[in-house]
């Protein structure tokens, strides 16, 4: 019911192409505001992982003196309504990437244009703040700090569509899209299509759009509308929330990806036939949600989790450290610890890990399917096999967890 009365609130607003005017910028009239100060950026590295460094677009002294290391990859987060660059959710994305390797982590604070109680001026700021976004990694590109195809945009809630915003203003005027976008619990009223706006996030945003559910019934979007969508417990409402905590099963969506990070096998899939999962039309799959999805995945599924954290149904970590030769982009991989039986059920197991790359690049791998021994689908303490990664330079080291 609280969704229906949130989205006939809207119903009469349109969120517009051109969101260049000062009237659209604050819709409220009230006052002259500098963008500056409603829009920053947060700029976070082990270097600096406890004290954020405030990002300027175009200025190259702030740039210079700053702890980017345009040789890690680089995250952008966006929180949503009420939220902040200090909230939960922002500063849980940001500890988990780095918890996990090194990244140059940038979380987009509009605080003062999310600010409680007024959803609708935070619908209508969505697409300044997407665009002065987008202009800090036009200049972020331009001092080849950044590759676009290499970068990944995160957003929680209102922050999905930023994220939106943010590949629509770049791909304008070029073939080339954003890498990444991971939508979590994309803010449904006043966005969903079953509703008012065809501008929310969807797969055309940027080359590959991954979309986690988890509050389909209350504060998120229903239809699937990436390339990949994952429903989380069926998407609706999430086990261990109280039907009296309107917020639960929306937050979860953060708490889902964070421990993703330190699980990237904790969360497989099955893979559904319809928007609207149903026990009897999902079957299994080899597809897990997370930070280490492959950007190849395509389709709807669901993911079951536990009521209370570790959210992760499959979280145990099995020792291996895996050395690696990498000629020509195919890795050959030797076992060096094994089960107490000596072998692995490659098909009982998830195969996943971080690439750790001589220059301090880090990428993630989660291919089960690209996994070949010699003995099929067994691999022992002895064996090598190959993972196709694709363009990874000889004397890199990888290490592998596997979970079953």
């Amino acid at each position: 019911m609280f969704r229906y009365i949130l989205a006939a609130s809207v119903c009469l607003m349109v969120i517009p192409k051109d969101v260049s005017s000062a009237v659209f910028y604050d819709p409220y009239k009230n006052g002259n505001r500098d963008i500056n100060d409603d829009i920053q950026f947060y700029l976070y590295t082990k270097k600096n992982r406890d004290s954020p460094y405030f990002l300027l677009p175009e200025n190259n002294e702030n740039y210079a003196n700053s702890p980017f290391d345009p040789s890690f990859p680089t995250i952008i987060f966006s929180h949503g309504f009420t939220g902040s660059a200090l909230s939960h959710s922002a500063q849980s994305i940001k500890n988990a990437y780095l918890d996990n390797g090194e990244f140059n982590v940038i979380l987009i604070c509009w605080k003062s244009l999310a600010a409680k109680p007024w959803y609708l001026k935070a619908v209508r700021s969505v697409p300044v703040v997407g665009k002065y976004s987008a202009k800090l990694i036009k200049w972020l590109e331009y001092k080849e700090a950044i590759s676009l195809s290499a970068l990944h945009v995160i957003g929680f809630s209102l922050g999905s569509h930023v994220g939106a915003f943010i590949g629509e203003e770049l791909a304008r005027n070029r073939s080339e899209k954003i890498g990444r976008i991971t939508g979590l619990d994309p803010a449904g009223p006043a966005f969903d299509k079953l509703s008012i706006s065809s501008n929310g996030l969807d797969k055309d945003d940027a080359a590959f759009v991954d979309i986690i559910h988890t509050n389909s019934r209350t504060f998120g979007m229903r239809l699937a509308v990436g390339h990949a969508d994952f429903y989380m417990n069926y998407g609706k409402s999430q086990p261990g929330c109280s039907f009296f905590s309107l917020s639960c099963s929306h937050f979860r969506a953060w708490e889902y990806y964070s421990e993703s990070a330190f699980h990237p096998c904790g969360f497989p899939s099955e893979r559904c036939n319809t928007w609207k999962p149903q026990i009897s039309d999902c079957s299994r799959s080899q597809i897990y949600m997370g930070v280490a999805t492959n950007r190849k995945t395509e389709g709807i599924y669901n993911v079951n989790t536990n009521s209370a954290y570790p959210f992760a149904k499959s979280s145990i970590n099995l020792p291996n450290s895996i050395e690696v030769a990498s000629p020509k982009g195919m890795t050959t991989l030797s076992l060096i610890d094994a089960a107490e039986s000596g072998v692995y059920d490659l098909s009982s197991y998830c195969i996943s890990g971080n690439l750790s790359r001589i220059d301090g690049n880090n990428s993630w791998i989660n291919s089960i399917n690209e996994i070949t021994t010699e003995d099929n689908n067994e691999l022992r303490q002895d064996d090598n096999f190959a993972h196709q990664v694709g363009g990874v330079p000889t004397g890199d080291d990888i290490h592998i967890m596997m979970m079953k």
